[in-house]
């Protein structure tokens, strides 16, 4: 059954803090890190991270036995354990990762005002027409419908080679179902969800097992860095 985790950043770690967990990464991602401007982004990517690390040590895999790399499009995966797939995902407050024995997607945005026109230039006729027809609901919809879009292009794993208006996600009663803009059905081996996680925030999973968790694992913050700290969540 797929999990998903979420961490809440209710308040920024220390920069002394911040820098003892970095030093806990490989160099590689300890650079990756190092290149984001603002502080509020390095601190998603470093909670990111330690998240994926703490749900592995939490399944019981080994440092020893754990490789990251990614795919030809940027998509993280462990390459001894072809049956543990993972995915992240960050907005504002919130770090989410959800993990599957298959391909798995996740995002998570934060509703902020935003001009909803965009929707005509990105999302298909049918999604904007479940945007716009409830006057209402528009907002919530259109995260909505962008979150679902993006978990399905990180299952996938495939990146923006997939034009976000080549498909339609369709909401039919209480579930959704892809849909192809060439007019044939979309890949059913995919299901989708939203997830309730936060009154301000959209999140959407993508997977190919439908079987859903019925709540978000919540990991709190300090005990994400308190565990990295003694060593035992960082492989």
């Amino acid at each position: 059954m797929c999990e998903i985790y979420g961490v809440n950043l209710y308040k920024s770690i220390d920069t002394s803090t911040f820098q003892l967990l970095l030093q806990l990464l490989p160099l590689e991602k300890q650079k990756k890190i190092n290149k984001f401007l603002h502080f509020e982004d390095a601190q998603r990517g470093l909670v990111a991270d330690l998240l994926i690390r703490y749900i592995i040590a939490k399944k019981g895999m080994r440092n020893g036995e754990c490789q990251f790399n990614m795919n030809d499009f940027g998509k993280p995966f462990l390459m001894n354990f072809p049956n543990f797939e993972f995915n992240l995902s960050h907005s504002e407050d919130w770090v989410v990762c959800a993990i599957d024995t298959t391909p798995v997607g996740i995002d998570v945005e934060a509703i902020k005002p935003i001009n909803l026109e965009v929707a005509n230039h990105f999302f298909t006729e049918k999604e904007c027409h479940y945007i716009f027809s409830t006057p209402n609901l528009q907002e919530s919809r259109f995260y909505e419908v962008w979150t679902l879009k993006e978990s399905y292009i990180k299952a996938v794993g495939q990146g923006l080679t997939i034009p976000l208006n080549s498909f339609s996600i369709v909401h039919t009663n209480s579930s959704y179902q892809l849909e192809l803009e060439s007019g044939n059905l979309g890949d059913h081996s995919f299901y989708f969800k939203q997830m309730a996680l936060d009154s301000h925030y959209k999140l959407a999973i993508c997977t190919q097992n439908n079987h859903f968790p019925s709540n978000v694992t919540h990991v709190h913050l300090q005990d994400l860095v308190s565990g990295s700290l003694k060593g035992n969540s960082i492989l």
